[in-house]
């Protein structure tokens, strides 16, 4: 289970839950994981939203994700030249873009050279409406929009980077983008509420700001830009906190021990008992 779709309709709005396809998508859904042999999420609040809906049972249901490459994803020596935001995701307002671009204007009047990056795929027109909005407010050199770039590359932009911030409105899973910004020793800034808050604990691997508060995510980003010691004992938990939870290592050996029991038959059935019935 990697992001339901019943989940993302609850708390995303898509898709419409009066829709012929959200009838026929959630019926596909809760019908594949009742038939299946075994079932495991990549984090518990996606099983979470799966079990309440479909009457699957929890306990049969082991949370395990592919984690992180250590060795690729680790801390690195770069110039920072300015103060830098770095965001890795679809450019969506669903994604918090939005949000981050707000906060950053209200902290670039007290750090005028405070450089914003957003990576990824974008919405043509949100995008057009971010880089206008930041020209508008005086600070033209604020937003930096390189587009997609190969996920080998990402541990450079790391570690060009000030602080990594993750503002979706909703994550079902833990992120493994966010993972992989704590594999390399980024300070983490993420919303809370969600799949996020299983792998940041506030003020120890990151920070926790409400979904959509502008204010409390621009708190943080300022206050971290003005703590670099504080930022860098972030950096150096969440690092930690990786190599013990999240290493790819033992992380897909786990998996491939859940895939050993299901072919042997020793995984418990994911239907709930009162359902099996």
């Amino acid at each position: 289970i990697h992001g339901p779709l019943v989940m993302l309709a609850h708390t995303l709005d898509w898709p419409d839950r009066t829709s012929e396809f959200y009838r026929l998508g959630t019926l596909m859904e809760g019908g594949s994981l009742r038939l299946a042999d075994g079932v495991y999420s990549s984090s518990a609040c996606s099983r979470d939203w799966c079990t309440a809906h479909y009457g699957l049972n929890p306990e049969s249901i082991p949370i395990l994700h592919s984690g992180v490459d250590l060795h690729t994803f680790c801390p690195q020596r770069a110039a920072k030249s300015r103060p830098t935001i770095l965001f890795v995701g679809r450019i969506d307002r669903s994604k918090g873009a939005e949000d981050l671009v707000s906060a950053c204007l209200q902290v670039a009047h007290d750090i005028p050279d405070l450089h914003l990056i957003l990576l990824g795929r974008a919405n043509a027109s949100l995008l057009s409406s971010l880089q206008a909005r930041t020209a508008e407010s005086g600070f033209p050199d604020l937003l930096e929009t390189p587009g997609n770039v190969q996920r080998t590359d990402l541990p450079g932009w790391f570690a060009r980077s000030s602080i990594f911030v993750a503002p979706s409105h909703y994550e079902g899973g833990p992120g493994f983008v966010v993972l992989e910004a704590m594999a390399c020793g980024l300070p983490v800034i993420a919303t809370g509420g969600s799949g996020l808050t299983e792998t940041i604990s506030h003020g120890c691997t990151g920070y926790l700001v409400e979904p959509g508060n502008i204010q409390q995510l621009a708190t943080a980003i300022s206050f971290l830009l003005a703590n670099p010691d504080k930022a860098g004992a972030l950096g150096n938990q969440a690092r930690a906190y990786v190599t013990q939870h999240a290493n790819s290592i033992d992380c897909v050996e786990a998996i491939e021990v859940f895939y050993q029991d299901v072919l042997a038959g020793r995984a418990a059935p994911p239907v709930a008992a009162e359902r099996s019935a």
